[in-house]
């Protein structure tokens, strides 16, 4: 009776720390001017030369994870000037006011901002949410680089039917890059254009937010799983 309980108890405890190391940490970042910083478990970049040493999740626990700004090629931050209210559609994190209405920028001379990130786990996947918005009529569009994965583009400015009638900024979409993995550092690359396909005239490029998640790995939850079994099945042959 003594060895069932002992092995229940350690089977708990060995569920609870497996919970506790798999449950997927999150960073959040706030990129544009020190006056309209976000509250909370954010990181808030408020330069081009605002580097982050270790960055905090999302319950405010450090991460040892770092980031770099290339300040060479950012032109800066600056104020959305635009209407500070977020689709409801928006990704959940980025729906918060001072998290759209605010940018760190690149110039509109072709030149390609550059952020590094350092201290990851090599052994976790890694997800990265992005976004970027600008108010202005002016059509712009900003390409967001991870290595090792396809480019992705995001209309920041401008008259998009998928912002509504009248908006002539984003306020609903994000990129997603999935599947960061087996690296403990990545770059992410934002530049501008005023054509969808690159193809045009260059332009501001933004990006006013982003998430890095890392991903549970299945084999970590399939190890909760059966160890969360095999406590259920002691418990109930113990009642019986």
């Amino acid at each position: 009776m003594q060895l069932t309980h002992r092995l229940i108890t350690s089977l708990a405890i060995f569920s609870c720390v497996a919970f506790q190391t798999i449950v997927a940490e999150v960073v959040l970042i706030d990129f544009g001017v020190a006056g309209a910083q976000t509250a909370g478990n954010w990181n808030n970049v408020i330069s081009r030369t605002d580097n982050k040493g270790n960055l905090i999740n999302s319950e405010g626990d450090t991460t040892g994870i770092s980031m770099t700004v290339s300040d060479g090629n950012f032109g800066g931050t600056n104020t959305f000037n635009g209407n500070v209210a977020a689709d409801s559609t928006m990704f959940d994190p980025f729906e918060v006011a001072s998290v759209i209405t605010d940018a760190l920028y690149v110039a509109e001379n072709g030149s390609t901002g550059t952020l590094t990130f350092n201290g990851l786990d090599d052994s976790l996947t890694y997800n990265l949410v992005v976004t970027g918005a600008r108010t202005t009529n002016t059509n712009r569009f900003t390409r967001y680089g991870v290595s090792g994965l396809n480019s992705q583009i995001l209309q920041t400015s401008g008259n998009s039917p998928l912002a509504g009638v009248g908006v002539n900024w984003n306020n609903n979409s994000v990129v997603t890059f999935s599947g960061i993995s087996g690296v403990s550092s990545f770059s992410l690359t934002v530049e501008g254009n005023g054509a969808a396909d690159f193809g045009g005239s260059n332009q501001f490029g933004y990006i006013n937010a982003l998430e890095l998640r890392a991903v549970p790995e299945p084999t970590s939850l399939l190890l909760l799983g059966v160890s969360g079994l095999v406590a259920f099945s002691f418990v109930r042959r113990k009642r019986a």
